[in-house]
């Protein structure tokens, strides 16, 4: 004895379509909440310590802007990468960390970034340029 049973072509397409206009809904509420929060944060961003880069932020001055907003702290590449991403900078590239090393590399080779490499891992610190932001030099002349 065979079972057939008759797929209900008509009810399948009816659900796929309430499920595809919800989410259609959902999408546009997603957007406008996205873009709500986008200019509460640039309108508010002048009063707040924390910069928001936002999406369209080239990268090189993204990863300046966040070592230059602490130069106390020494940087791996990876607390880099989440920091933009805090931030809101749109990391598009197929290997951000490859860009944001290769970035880190220029800006070495600059003089405006220090790099220290403790237990195999590379750490960068902001100096700026000629090394005025270098707040560690500061700190040894103050010492003397």
């Amino acid at each position: 004895m065979v079972l057939a049973m008759a797929f209900d072509y008509d009810s399948w397409i009816k659900q796929a379509k309430d499920r595809l206009a919800l989410l259609y809904q959902q999408r546009e509420a997603i957007s406008e909440e996205i873009s709500s929060l986008e200019r509460g944060i640039e309108g508010f961003g002048p009063l707040a310590k924390t910069a928001w880069l936002g999406p369209d932020a080239g990268i090189t001055e993204s990863v300046r802007q966040v070592l230059s907003s602490d130069p106390h702290r020494l940087y791996t590449p990876v607390q880099i990468r989440n920091s933009l991403n805090l931030k809101g900078v749109r990391l598009t590239q197929k290997n951000a960390l490859a860009t944001i090393h290769q970035v880190l590399s220029r800006l070495v080779a600059k003089g405006v970034v220090t790099v220290q490499i403790e237990r195999g891992k590379n750490y960068y610190r902001w100096i700026g340029i000629n090394g005025q932001d270098d707040v560690m030099k500061q700190s040894k002349r103050k010492k003397e």
